[in-house]
């Protein structure tokens, strides 16, 4: 399988000012320890870990919206840190990244169309009849009548603005989906729904995607490997089915899985 992501002893640190400490190492935080990891094209993986464990950071520096401070992170054989920009716009193209928070996601002044109009006119040389197609294309995608086109996210459920989020991400087709916390906050039936839209997109785009969630039954649903994260590094990397029989090996990974009520084996 053609690895279209890889890592190589990641670390990213972050610098906290601390005004009264005398310590220089107190004020850094390490989000990302050491962490190697390669992901195949059209593969699904999840990325579970407790809040705070550096899950999205780690999808953050695949998606090049952070700087590792070491390693190397390459897309389709280009590392997106070698400072070229060329190298930078082709992974906006490619690597689309859906954000947890909605309401800062999505812009409170734009339509529905005017969002989904916006990554067209970046990335494409379209004309404004085409895109207008295009964005019709996408709503029926991802299941929303096409009078959402003139609404404003203020106006949209929880449900709808994800759909929304989700048809920006693809209006321009990636390569790779990075899905951020993609169903927190959501009612259960309105959960399920977005579930089957991405294994939908999976499939009808042939996507290689990466789920954050610290929700094991929701990776459990759309993934074929689970990488376990744990204070900044990855403690296990599994097929998914080590997941639906709880056999996971790391100590903390089995703690996850206990924390699970039950998780669905088909």
């Amino acid at each position: 399988m053609n690895q279209i992501i890889k890592l190589q002893n990641i670390i990213k640190l972050f610098h906290r000012k601390r005004w009264l400490s005398l310590n220089e190492g107190e004020g850094v935080v390490r989000a990302v320890d050491d962490v190697s990891i390669a992901i195949g094209e059209g593969e699904s993986v999840g990325l579970a870990g407790e809040s705070g464990c550096g899950k999205t950071t780690l999808g953050r520096l695949i998606a090049g919206l952070y700087e590792p401070t070491g390693g190397t992170v390459t897309i389709n054989g280009r590392n997106i840190n070698d400072g070229s920009t060329q190298v930078r716009r082709l992974l906006r193209t490619e690597c689309r990244m859906i954000f947890q928070n909605l309401d800062a996601a999505l812009n409170p002044f734009m339509t529905v169309e005017q969002i989904l109009d916006e990554p067209l006119k970046i990335h494409t040389k379209k004309s404004k009849s085409d895109r207008r197609k295009r964005i019709l294309e996408v709503l029926e995608l991802v299941n929303l009548p096409v009078a959402f086109k003139n609404e404003y996210p203020h106006t949209l459920s929880g449900g709808e603005k994800r759909r929304v989020s989700v048809a920006r991400a693809i209006v321009v087709p990636p390569k790779i989906l990075i899905a951020d916390e993609p169903v927190s906050a959501l009612d259960v039936s309105i959960r399920a729904q977005i579930i089957d839209l991405f294994q939908h997109l999976r499939e009808e785009l042939n996507l290689t995607m990466l789920f954050i969630s610290h929700d094991l039954g929701v990776l459990n649903d759309v993934c074929d490997r689970i990488l376990v994260m744990y204070n900044g590094k990855i403690v296990e990397d599994a097929p998914i089915d080590k997941l639906r029989s709880r056999t996971l090996e790391h100590p903390y990974s089995r703690r996850l899985t206990e924390s699970v009520l039950q998780i669905k084996v088909e």
